[in-house]
């Protein structure tokens, strides 16, 4: 019973075995079918891909020269402007310097123009000032405007330096032009002033008076100096003609001045006017006190210091007589003075130098009198 269950048993599995193994083989077929559909599908979509990344390859290689040239070509540009800044940047501080330089050299020249301005008035000639005043005015008031632009301050300064070469140009043939001077009798008269380099000649309209034109002290305007009947003549046929002898002053003034303090006593009076009589008065005054207090000083007799010995010695052996009698000879306030203190020689002390001191005020009142007179004068 056993032996046929097995072989039943055995036969049945060999029966499952087949018919499973024919179903495998079946299905192995199905999915090799498959398989091999599902890979025909793939190859033919790769190589779709394949082909579309073959035909989008050319273009994006092309696309990415391009873009590999673009941005070389920038690059190129990038260090080209690099390169350019760094020369505009050595350029800029070039430029930053040479402006400092010449922002250094406008301020020098512009306190150069200003000294000269400040100068200028008093390089002129005296008959010049009336002429160039207005524009010395100009400019100094121009340089203490704070409104106006360096621009403007500049256009003024040069304004005056072409006066001032004007003024040159006209120097170097004699500039010939109408004034105001102080003729030698000290009226102010109109005329026309010859001037020529430092030199200037006046020849008045109101009167005959013609002369060396140059600074007085005190006064604004020019003072003409007489040179004489011939000279004023010939700077009277200057002045009208145009053409003539012009006096020039080689000491510059100098000699006028030295003639002017060789004026003898009389001269000086006359120059003086009314007021001369009683400064000579007080003076004539003066020497003659100066002459009587000389005449009283030398007068005094001076105590030597043996004379003051012998009064002592004298005093100390009670020959007061005989002290009195060598006092006596000793003439003067001196011999007041030391009379008194012999006559007082018992007091104390500080009445004694009370005595004596008023004996010397005494004689310092009668000494300075009249030297007021004399420290007035």
């Amino acid at each position: 019973m056993t032996l046929q269950m097995t072989s039943m048993i055995r036969g049945i599995a060999l029966v499952g075995l087949t018919s499973l193994s024919m179903m495998h083989a079946q299905n192995l077929d199905q999915i090799k079918d498959a398989f091999r559909s599902d890979l025909d599908t793939s190859l033919n979509e790769l190589s779709a891909v394949h082909k579309s990344i073959a035909d989008e390859k050319i273009p994006l290689s092309k696309k990415i020269n391009a873009l590999e040239g673009l941005v070389i070509s920038k690059r190129q540009e990038l260090t080209r402007l690099e390169r350019s800044a760094d020369n505009q940047r050595v350029e800029l501080n070039a430029l930053k310097a040479q402006a400092k330089s010449l922002s250094e050299e406008k301020a020098y020249l512009n306190g150069l123009l200003n000294e000269y301005a400040q100068l200028f008035e008093t390089r002129i000639h005296i008959t010049e000032v009336e002429t160039y005043a207005p524009e010395i005015r100009r400019l100094q008031s121009s340089s203490n405007n704070p409104d106006l632009t360096p621009l403007e301050l500049a256009d003024t300064q040069v304004a005056l330096l072409d006066v001032s070469i004007d003024r040159l140009e006209k120097l170097i043939g004699g500039n010939t032009f109408q004034s105001k001077a102080l003729a030698p009798s000290g009226i102010l008269e109109s005329g026309t002033i010859v001037l020529m380099g430092p030199f200037a000649v006046f020849s008045s309209q109101d009167s005959s008076s013609a002369g060396l034109a140059q600074l007085q002290l005190g006064s604004p305007k020019p003072a003409v100096v007489d040179l004489g009947s011939d000279l004023t003549s010939a700077i009277r046929q200057l002045s009208e003609t145009g053409s003539g002898d012009f006096p020039v002053d080689p000491t510059m003034g100098n000699a006028l001045k030295i003639s002017a303090t060789q004026d003898n006593l009389f001269e000086h009076i006359k120059k003086g006017g009314p007021v001369m009589f009683p400064i000579i008065g007080l003076g004539l005054a003066a020497v003659l006190i100066a002459l009587l207090k000389w005449l009283q000083l030398s007068n005094i007799k001076l105590a030597t210091a043996a004379d003051l010995q012998l009064i002592l010695s004298q005093i100390k052996t009670d020959n007061a007589g005989k002290a009195l009698k060598h006092v006596e000879t000793l003439k003067g306030y001196v011999g007041d003075i030391l009379k008194s203190a012999v006559e007082h020689r018992h007091e104390k002390k500080e009445y004694l130098e009370e005595i004596m001191y008023e004996k010397m005020l005494s004689a310092k009142h009668a000494l300075e009198r009249w030297i007021h007179l004399i420290a007035l004068t």
